[in-house]
């Protein structure tokens, strides 16, 4: 299993109690640093990877990856949004941060 996250404990050690198969426990053998590295090995057949629909959404289209239905609680994680409070913002931009905000 490959997993990977900056904010929030590494998706697999979240969903720990669930990962088994009968008596087996399953662990992660490689946490890489980025949701490319365990897109592609995941595409390459080097093991199960645990990302968000959006992260794979180009590959499962393009029938590189198969989304796998679990019994796994949705993992979910706050975001932040910051400015530098010099910075510029462009009525793009501030459409942008209320969509933020409403989402």
């Amino acid at each position: 299993m490959f997993s990977v996250s900056a904010t929030i404990p590494c998706p697999a050690r979240a969903a720990s109690p669930w990962m088994r198969i009968g008596t087996t426990e399953l662990r992660s053998s490689v946490e890489l640093g980025s949701a490319e590295a365990i897109k592609l090995c995941a595409a390459e057949g080097l093991g199960l990877g645990c990302l968000s629909r959006h992260a794979v959404a180009d590959f499962v289209a393009l029938g590189r990856l198969s989304v796998l239905r679990t019994t796994l609680p949705p993992l979910h994680r706050e975001l932040s949004l910051i400015l530098h409070q010099q910075k510029f913002v462009s009525p793009a931009m501030e459409r942008f941060i209320a969509h933020c905000h409403a989402a």
